[in-house]
């Protein structure tokens, strides 16, 4: 029996390759944790993780559109539950480590699917290093560990395939085995679609997946998994028209009109419908590209800017290298997904993947045409990117005989992605670990140049004067309705339904507000501001009481 065996070299130099993108991951968990905490990551906090502090109900951001607490409907229950336990009562550094864990589960599950895979075009090991690399690529690893709902819809969408792929229900499972894995998809489909509205446009995908793990276990558990996810996507998309709406401030209603098209031109003006719509999808998958590479300075500054003329060009170099690589490879992929579709559609049969594969095609392209890519931002690749990764893992054929020359492309292909990615992630730990250091070091609440994040890291100095300056302005925690920006949050999230500054003060969202705000929150009941100063409308800074950059308002000069 003759035995081939690869040579010792090639065996070697690709474990050492699979090597260090393991360890680049881990560094970049490391250093992640030094990353501020984005204005968004709080406010979806306070969206989702107050559910059994406020008695059943979540809270509402924009008190000048609906209540400040809204109910939800029955299917969301379980998803709401499974929110309030994850992210409740976090501080800074808590949410961004609860951050990093979602974001590790999901590598994870990557690596665990892959080694499940059955190509044999790459030796395993190195498929699940080529599969982890799509992941560092330029900015997006830092992207990845935002506690933001980009996190649990790339989660919901992983978790849905491999449940259909790995563990269906069969028609021999007993009836404890059927009832867990119907419990197991209900749980995943109320967080998915709970997150954010978003996830409709990834509705296929959940009902795909619904179908193809209860197809084999009888026609009256299909139907009822079938009959229970339709209502629940039904009862999520009347909460998303609900929440679109904001009928007591026009201006804040045409900002949220602005991120989906515009439907109303289906009656009045159905070609420029069609116009705005492929407009879209023609742009969508550039600007997700545009950012994705590491750069010198980033949208909203969500990350420290560097200082480096000599190093932008470079970079932009690279960047291109990135964005055209990436593009290719998105384009592929969905090409790839829609052939392999029509040509087992034509055959008469229609694999799991298969299957799978063209219901997120389709879930991509919605979401690239009715989402308006205006509204997308630095935040829109860490659901994009994965999303492709897992369509990379449905349309990459099984088991097969390839040929000499196919392994070598594939191989290349392998070892092109991984230097990719190790490039990235050198100039993104080298550039911005320096930085992040500096920044935690400093300790100070507010960070120079960042307007829009908080730090993860704050002196136990600064936290003082915090809560000092509250008891200036008799500010408790456990005060309800107080009026908070991401630092105070922190501090004071006991009371009942707190309000974010941002969506109350024209700094932000507030302009239909404006200096009214005084009135507004009286009316509101609300029990102070503690803040920013540069945060409030004018008319709340000339009754603060101020120190350093922080305000307080107190109650009674409402």
């Amino acid at each position: 029996m003759i035995i081939q065996r690869r040579a010792p070299s090639a065996a070697r130099s690709k474990d050492w390759a699979s090597l260090v993108i393991l360890a680049f991951a881990i560094a970049t968990a490391v250093v992640a944790l030094l990353i501020p905490i984005y204005s968004d990551e709080i406010a979806i906090q306070m969206a989702r993780a107050r559910f059994l502090i406020e008695g059943g109900a979540l809270l509402n951001l924009f008190p000048q559109c609906r209540p400040l607490l809204a109910a939800i409907p029955a299917s969301w229950y379980p998803g709401a539950v499974f929110n309030a336990i994850v992210y409740s009562d976090a501080t800074g550094i808590g949410l961004r480590i609860r951050g990093i864990a979602l974001c590790t589960a999901w590598l994870l599950l990557l690596w665990v699917w892959a080694g499940r895979h059955p190509q044999t075009l790459v030796p395993r090991r190195r498929f699940q290093a080529l599969i982890l690399s799509f992941n560092l690529l330029g900015v997006l690893p830092f992207v990845l560990v935002l506690a933001r709902s980009e996190q649990l819809l790339v989660l919901g969408l992983v978790a849905h395939c491999m449940l259909a792929l790995f563990w269906p229900a069969k028609a021999s499972d007993g009836l404890l085995m059927k009832s867990l894995k119907c419990a197991a998809l209900f749980l995943m489909g109320s967080v998915f679609l709970l997150t954010h509205p978003k996830a409709l446009f990834f509705a296929p995908v959940v009902v795909a997946s619904t179908w193809l793990v209860f197809r084999d276990a009888g026609r009256l558990w299909a139907a009822g998994a079938m009959l229970v996810t339709g209502f629940a996507i039904f009862q999520s998309f009347q909460y998303a028209q609900l929440s679109a709406s904001c009928a007591g401030a026009p201006e804040m209603a045409k900002v949220l009109a602005q991120h989906t098209l515009d439907f109303r031109l289906l009656a009045s003006d159905k070609p420029a419908l069609l116009r705005e719509a492929l407009r879209n999808l023609t742009s969508s998958l550039g600007l997700v590209m545009d950012r994705m590479p590491v750069t010198t300075a980033y949208q909203s500054s969500w990350l420290p800017a560097i200082q480096s003329e000599w190093m932008a060009p470079w970079l932009n170099r690279f960047g291109m290298l990135l964005k055209a690589s990436l593009y290719a490879l998105a384009l592929t992929l969905l090409v790839a997904a829609v052939l392999r579709f029509a040509v087992q559609v034509a055959g008469k049969r229609l694999d799991r993947t298969v299957l799978l594969g063209i219901a997120l095609v389709a879930g991509l392209v919605l979401h690239g045409t009715v989402y308006n890519p205006s509204a997308w931002h630095f935040y829109t690749p860490g659901l994009i990117v994965p999303a492709l990764v897992v369509l990379l893992l449905l349309v990459l054929p099984a088991a097969m005989t390839a040929p000499n020359w196919m392994r070598s492309a594939s191989g290349a292909f392998a070892c092109y992605w991984m230097l990719l990615a190790m490039a990235s992630m050198v100039l993104l730990l080298a550039l911005q670990t320096p930085e992040l250091l500096r920044i935690a070091r400093t300790g100070d609440a507010v960070i120079v140049g960042q307007p829009l994040s908080t730090p993860a890291f704050v002196r136990e100095e600064q936290r003082a004067r915090l809560f000092a300056l509250a008891k200036r302005c008799d500010i408790k925690d456990g005060d309800d309705r107080l009026v908070l920006d991401g630092g105070a949050y922190f501090h004071f999230q006991r009371g009942r339904q707190p309000i974010n500054v941002f969506y109350v003060s024209d700094y932000a969202f507030g302009m239909d507000i404006g200096p009214k705000l005084p009135e507004f929150l009286k009316n509101l009941d609300s029990g102070g501001v503690l803040s920013r100063c540069e945060y409030l409308t004018k008319a709340l800074r000339d009754k603060a009481t101020v120190s350093g950059q922080m305000c307080c308002v107190s109650k009674a000069d409402f």
